[in-house]
């Protein structure tokens, strides 16, 4: 078993070269793509901002004693810090009017201006439904026979198993427009059972077991939080050696990208939508690569793996995330 998994190590970092010696490769003219986003976000290209409002407990009995609002909010905050794409701002205990009005105006003088100034995105939280309960099992005994003791009294305790759930959704909205960029729904249980001497015993809540259940709910969301956070990096060089491309992007390590990472480049295209009479831009994966090992904090050359069309300055990478158990080997080694 061993050696089948040193051998299947051996095989991936066999199959995933990232040296790279710019000397080697030459410089190629490199053509613009039709839709590039504007220079101001090339320049001011940083790490995009959230401010995180208090998740609402929809006035649920059960759900305010366990204070599940502000736990939620924490393990939304302590979510995001981990993905290191993302930088949250602020935190609101609740989100007023007055608040909105606030982001909306200093995302805007950030559109308006270039300056690096506001949110781009406000994150809420409302619960649906918040639910405990619980079932008694009587104790009992039965006996068996064996060979070597003779009969065996044995003896099950009385017991109670507990379920805690927790229902509800985040949303993730776009400043300034307050546009909605993502819904996620949440779902989730967690059971606990202990043995005790009588019913009298039962625990009739379980803010802790609330507690958990929430805490699970919104850390089922990590992955989705990285997917909807990954960052692009546009392209704006090209060399080759052979039959080898590499591509020079903006996504740097302080955008979270390492050498070793995955990529898929993308080409944005804009269609005609018959149904609503209008036009609209959207992203089409070209190929894929992989960072090398020239990377700084604001570059990083691209090895390029597969393409499907020519790609153009203005094209995007995007760092593409394996959860799978190579893709964690990958990050081991």
């Amino acid at each position: 078993m061993i050696n089948a998994v040193l051998l299947l190590i051996m095989l991936i970092l066999g199959g995933c070269g990232t040296s790279v010696n710019l000397l080697e490769y030459k410089p190629q003219p490199l053509s613009v793509a039709k839709y590039v986003p504007p220079k101001e976000q090339l320049i001011h290209h940083s790490l995009p901002k959230v401010v995180v409002a208090n998740v609402d407990d929809n006035g649920i009995r059960i759900a305010k004693k366990a204070n599940l609002g502000r736990v939620m909010t924490v393990e939304v905050v302590k979510n995001l810090s981990l993905l290191h794409s993302v930088r949250v701002i602020q935190r609101l205990k609740a989100l007023s009017y007055k608040d909105i009005k606030k982001e909306i105006k200093a995302a805007s003088l950030a559109k308006k201006t270039g300056l690096n100034i506001g949110a781009d995105y406000i994150i809420l939280g409302k619960l649906s439904n918040a639910s405990y309960d619980y079932n008694f099992h009587e104790g009992y005994c039965y006996t068996i026979n064996t060979k070597k003791l003779g009969l065996q009294r044995i003896c099950k305790s009385p017991s109670v198993d507990y379920k805690a759930c927790v229902d509800g959704d985040i949303k993730i909205l776009k400043l300034p427009s307050l546009t909605e960029a993502q819904l996620f729904t949440i779902h989730k249980c967690v059971y606990q059972s202990e043995d005790i001497r009588s019913p009298r015993y039962i625990r009739k809540i379980n803010n802790g077991l609330l507690r958990r259940a929430a805490t699970q709910a919104i850390d089922s969301l990590y992955g989705k939080f990285r997917d909807f956070f990954a960052q692009k990096g546009y392209i704006y060089a090209l060399r080759k050696k052979g039959d080898d491309i590499i591509v020079q992007t903006t996504l740097g390590a302080k955008f979270g990208a390492k050498e070793g990472d995955e990529v898929e480049i993308y080409h944005k295209e804009r269609f005609f939508n018959p149904l609503t009479q209008q036009y609209n831009m959207t992203n089409i994966k070209i190929g894929y690569g992989i960072i090398s090992n020239q990377i700084t904090d604001e570059y990083s050359w691209v090895i390029v793996k597969k393409l499907q069309k020519p790609v153009k300055a203005g094209d995007f990478v995007k760092l593409k995330f394996d959860d799978s158990i190579l893709g964690f080997i990958k990050k081991l080694y």
